[in-house]
């Protein structure tokens, strides 16, 4: 019987036309007179993060305080499980069709919680879990981003990829672990058999 591959699938913007985080804390967000503040606070700190100012995890941090810190933990699963109906999904996962076959796997920055819903049950998913106290979203308890994506796969025993189909270089740490990456810009799939080839598509 031939052995079933690992097919592994970052999220965003490599299954969607976005980012989908700054989608979520808008879409969870209580819409009073100081959202629209806490929404240019935390364009602000994006900012920041990209200049690397701020860590991602601070910055993800600051959009539980500012967006979900007022839900309990039953109001935001609701929220999660709703969410996918406002995502903009691109061609790629419009062509998927998961089967038995193989083994499949996404992995996401974004919140496990709100990708998990759209996929099949037999399709894993990993991504970034927020730590709550008293039943209320406090912080990111784990943060799936960069080399924290290879920790999750390594934790769940799973140390290699056939196949990964990715639109960041930030994945750069999960490509090494793939005999095959398929760089998924807008709608165009280029395929990559080495990391060298992988690094010459990517200004450093």
């Amino acid at each position: 019987m031939k052995e079933k591959q690992i097919i592994v699938f970052d999220f965003d913007k490599t299954l969607t036309k976005k980012d989908t985080l700054l989608g979520f804390f808008v879409f969870a967000g209580n819409k009073n007179f100081f959202f629209y503040i806490k929404l240019m606070y935390y364009v602000l700190c994006m900012i920041l993060c990209k200049i690397k100012v701020i860590s991602n995890t601070k910055l993800k941090d600051i959009g539980i305080m500012l967006f979900l810190s007022n839900l309990n933990e039953n109001e935001l699963k609701n929220k999660f499980n709703s969410y996918h109906k406002k995502i903009d999904f691109n061609d790629l996962f419009a062509n998927l069709n998961f089967d038995s076959k193989n083994n499949y796997i996404i992995i996401s920055a974004s919140f496990q919680d709100y990708i998990h819903p759209i996929f099949p049950n037999f399709v894993q998913v990993f991504g970034s879990t927020i730590k709550y106290v008293n039943r209320k979203p406090k912080k990111t308890l784990f943060n799936c981003y960069k080399e924290n994506k290879v920790t999750a796969l390594n934790n769940n025993n799973i140390t290699k990829i056939d196949v990964f189909y990715t639109d960041s270089f930030s994945d750069f740490s999960l490509a090494k672990l793939a005999k095959e990456i398929i760089i998924v810009k807008n709608n165009n799939l280029i395929k990559c058999t080495t990391i060298d080839e992988f690094k010459t598509h990517f200004k450093q």
